[in-house]
C-alpha cells in the first residue's frame, strides 16, 4: 500500500503506541491516508492521535518515558499537548476533552487499518467528516469540500445514519449537519 513518507512514520508511532498497552485513535488528517491508502494521495497537514488511556492528563509522565526510551524528542505545544518528534516529523498527543472531544462510539468503534504488521486505529470516515464540519475553519470548509469530490468520484459509500447519529453527541449539531449539506455529503 501506498502512504505518504509522514503517514509512515505516524505508522511507526501507532506500532509503538499498541505494544505499549495504549488505547488511541488517530485523528488528523492523515486518516484519509489511512482510510483510502493510495487513493487519497494530499499530504496530511498534521499528525494526530487522540490518547485515551492511559489518561494523557494524569498519565504525561508514561508518554514523556515511552518517548524517551524510542529515542524521540517529546516537547509541548503551545497549549500544553505533548508531542513526538520522529524522523522530522510531529506527531501530536490530544486527550479526549474540552474542543477536542469525540464520542465514545467514535472511539469505540474506530476502523482498524492493518499496514504490515501494524494495526492503526483510525477514525471511521463519516467520524472524520463530523469533527470536521464542527471545527469548520477556512481549512476545514476546503477539506471537506475536497473530500465530498473525491467520495464521489470514486464511488465511496457513506454511512448518513452515522453522519446524523454522531452529530446528536454535540450542542452544535444543527450546524454541523447543516455543514455537511453544504458540501453535498447529506
Amino acid at each position: 500500500m501506498s502512504y505518504p513518507d509522514k503517514v509512515r512514520v505516524l505508522i511507526k508511532v501507532c506500532k509503538v503506541l499498541s505494544d505499549r498497552g495504549v488505547r488511541y485513535v488517530v485523528i488528523g488528517d492523515s486518516v484519509l491516508n489511512l482510510l483510502y491508502p493510495g487513493k487519497w494521495t494530499k499530504e496530511p497537514r498534521d499528525l494526530t492521535i487522540l490518547a485515551t488511556e492511559p489518561d494523557l492528563i494524569f498519565e504525561t509522565e508514561f508518554y514523556e518515558k515511552l518517548g524517551q526510551e524510542e529515542g524521540w524528542d517529546v516537547g509541548y505545544s503551545q497549549v500544553g499537548t505533548i508531542y513526538y518528534e520522529v524522523e522530522g516529523e510531529v506527531i501530536e498527543l490530544y486527550s479526549n476533552i474540552g474542543d477536542i472531544y469525540y464520542p465514545p462510539p467514535m472511539i469505540d468503534e474506530a476502523a482498524i487499518v492493518e499496514v504490515d504488521d501494524a494495526k492503526v486505529r483510525v477514525l471511521r470516515i463519516e467520524d472524520y467528516l463530523v469533527s470536521k464540519a464542527r471545527e469548520w475553519r477556512r481549512e476545514e470548509r476546503v477539506t471537506l469540500s475536497e473530500v465530498a469530490s473525491f467520495i464521489g468520484r470514486e464511488g465511496i459509500k457513506i454511512d448518513k445514519k452515522r453522519l446524523r447519529e454522531m452529530a446528536e453527541y454535540f450542542d452544535e449539531k444543527d450546524d454541523i449537519l447543516r455543514k455537511l449539506k453544504l458540501v453535498g455529503l447529506l
